[in-house]
């Protein structure tokens, strides 16, 4: 949202916003452009008649106190994604979906478009490098990127934001269940991806993970547009570092995971259909150095590695752990992650995790009781945890300092330190952290 406030501001529009907590670095972004506001929180009586458009994000309540005067006044309001989609109807679109790689895939196929040269608009959901912003909508750009995700859009409208943008091309990564709270059970979630497929418009080309057999069987269901799949691409490691294999040549990656070289079959994929040269593409992932926080390297010497990740999900936590331990399989893996999220920190969904740290060597887990007491989620036990998660050598700790004391204990000659959360660690700054470990 600060984002689009930012870009809109820039051309030329009046704007102005509420939000009741703002961090950095949308705080830091949206004082550099004169539209923090003066004070957090909602005040109705910032809503007046001359408003020509309200956008609602999906965190303000039915009850919020300026969307409610929005619609005493009759005013236009509008959920982001619809935003989006009217600001986009004469441009091709692109969107990334799927539970997993969806920032990093669309920021792949960022990185070819952009080494093509080709005009293209973008929405994508974490920083990367080479781009200033996480949000461009111009009105001559003839593409648009979107990281498509399945939360639901608004308080008003309980669709998955997704469905909105109606796309001509769209690759779907892979479904993998989370988020218990928007989405109770697996046929609900498994049902939203559904509902995407049998509501895309006829023609669209349909860029799949063919080894995702719930994906292909859902997939497989419609004939109303063109499917598409993907699998892999051979590829080498050496040394911790990736090589990709295609047109008879070895092309040195700066990212690492069996997982991004789906990802990357997928750009290769659409690419193709975007007739973009082989070559062209393989050239442009090539300078793809990932998104902030998903696998990013932040300490690299003496045979050490220290990796700040974003993944929280199981999915995405067994990726990971397998793509650290693949990049360097003769070092001790040190997997620290933080129960964050609604889902992981609930009791009936922590078996979900179960294999996942199987490649770990050593396991530290961290949650805040306060978060809990926020999700308003009971407590837990260590044991329940340990139990539920399938590693009953895990070391668990519900203080952020005493955490780092039982890390800092450690001898980390020839490990990788592996932090993964959707959070923070308790507000620590997760990267000063790794360093001062490594070095």
């Amino acid at each position: 949202m600060h984002s689009l406030a930012i870009q809109l501001k820039l051309q030329g529009h009046e704007i102005t916003g509420s939000d009741d907590i703002i961090y950095d670095p949308a705080r830091s972004h949206l004082r550099k452009h004169g539209l923090l506001p003066e004070n957090e929180g909602w005040f109705s009586e910032k809503v007046d008649a001359e408003v020509d458009l309200v956008v609602v994000g999906k965190h303000a309540h039915e009850d919020n106190p300026e969307l409610k005067k929005a619609n005493d006044l009759g005013l236009k309001v509008q959920s982001f994604p619809e935003f989006v989609y009217e600001r986009s109807l004469d441009k091709k679109r692109i969107v990334v979906a799927g539970s997993h790689g969806k920032t990093t895939t669309t920021g792949m196929l960022m990185e070819v478009l952009k080494n093509e040269n080709r005009e293209f608009d973008y929405l994508v959901g974490a920083p990367l490098e080479g781009f200033e912003r996480s949000f461009k909508l111009t009105a001559s750009a003839p593409y648009i990127l979107i990281e498509g995700d399945e939360y639901p859009t608004a308080s008003f409208d309980p669709r998955p934001k997704f469905v909105h943008y109606r796309p001509h091309y769209t690759i779907i990564t892979g479904i993998a269940w989370d988020h218990m709270n928007a989405f109770p059970s697996l046929d609900i979630y498994h049902s939203l991806f559904d509902d995407y497929l049998k509501n895309l418009m006829s023609g669209t080309h349909v860029i799949y993970n063919e080894k995702d057999e719930v994906l292909s069987k859902l997939v497989h269901r419609y004939d109303h547009y063109v499917a598409h799949p993907y699998n892999s691409l051979d590829y080498e490691v050496k040394q911790g570092k990736y090589f990709l294999k295609g047109n008879k040549k070895e092309w040195p990656l700066q990212v690492i995971g069996k997982h991004n070289i789906e990802n990357m079959a997928a750009v290769i994929e659409l690419s193709k259909l975007l007739d973009i040269k082989g070559d062209t593409a393989f050239q442009a992932l090539t300078h793809f150095s990932g998104a902030a926080r998903r696998l990013e390297t932040v300490f690299e010497k003496g045979g050490k590695t220290g990796i700040v990740d974003f993944a929280h999900a199981p999915s995405k936590v067994k990726a990971s752990i397998r793509a650290v331990k693949e990049a360097y399989p003769n070092r001790r893996l040190i997997a620290v992650i933080e129960l964050h999220t609604y889902s992981s920190l609930n009791k009936d969904f922590l078996k979900n995790y179960r294999d996942t740290l199987d490649h770990a060597d050593e396991v530290f887990v961290f949650y805040s009781p306060e978060t809990l007491r926020i999700k308003r989620l009971p407590e837990l036990s260590n044991e329940i945890i340990s139990q539920e998660m399938g590693r009953s050598d895990m070391k668990i700790h519900t203080d952020a300092a005493q955490l780092f004391k039982a890390l800092q204990a450690l001898d980390y000659t020839n490990s990788s330190l592996l932090m993964m959360s959707s959070g923070a660690f308790g507000k620590s700054d997760v990267r000063k952290i790794i360093n001062e470990l490594l070095e």
